[in-house]
């Protein structure tokens, strides 16, 4: 016959197994829950991560285009987006609202903001019916961007070439942009127009 002291040691060392197994068990739910979050995390990232969603994801109130040629850029790239990319119609609507950040307050009240996505939806549209695509877009460099002011403005120019594509034809144009800065010396586009071929910098 086991002593009592003997049978509460047996006790204790099986409350300890009993201990470590649920120790064990949980540490594995943590470890299993951790790498499926994760997992998932990623799977949602790499379906997601298009151009669009790319675009979307700026945030230019905290982290808005330091220079002229950088505003012109993104504002570029959303065009060359909404033109190339298969996006849905809400997609769209939320580029050019993401593009009218970029913009000055005079441009924003010549385009209301659903004349501008109508607009916007016909001129992509008609491309897509022509096949047409733009294939690049080039900045001229920031040293060539013109500066002057105006009052108390400040007023600021860029080039831009397009190319643009279809089945049978590339055609390349040249757009000047025009931008002034807003008081909180962020440079916003006040509008663009065709311009006469010229070089642009290297």
């Amino acid at each position: 016959m086991r002593k009592v002291g003997e049978r509460m040691k047996g006790k204790d060392t099986a409350k300890m197994i009993v201990t470590l197994c649920l120790v064990g068990l949980v540490l594995v739910g943590l470890y299993y829950l951790l790498h499926k979050n994760e997992g998932d995390k990623e799977g949602k990232k790499n379906q997601t991560s298009t151009e669009a969603q790319l675009l979307l994801d700026k945030d230019y109130e905290r982290n808005y285009p330091a220079t002229v040629r950088e505003v012109v850029n993104q504002f570029s790239r959303i065009s060359k987006c909404l033109y190339n990319e298969k996006i849905s119609d809400a997609e769209l609507e939320a580029l050019v609202i993401q593009m009218r950040l970029l913009c000055d307050e005079e441009f924003l009240e010549e385009n209301p903001v659903l004349m501008h996505i109508e607009s916007m939806k016909k001129e992509v549209s008609d491309a897509q019916k022509n096949n047409y695509q733009m294939v690049r877009y080039e900045v001229d460099k920031l040293s060539s961007a013109k500066e002057w002011t105006a009052g108390e403005e400040k007023f600021a120019s860029i080039y831009v070439c397009v190319t643009m594509k279809n089945n049978t034809q590339i055609e390349k144009s040249y757009e000047e942009f025009l931008l002034r800065e807003d008081e909180k010396e962020r440079w916003k586009i006040v509008g663009w127009r065709l311009a006469s071929e010229k070089d642009l910098s290297d």
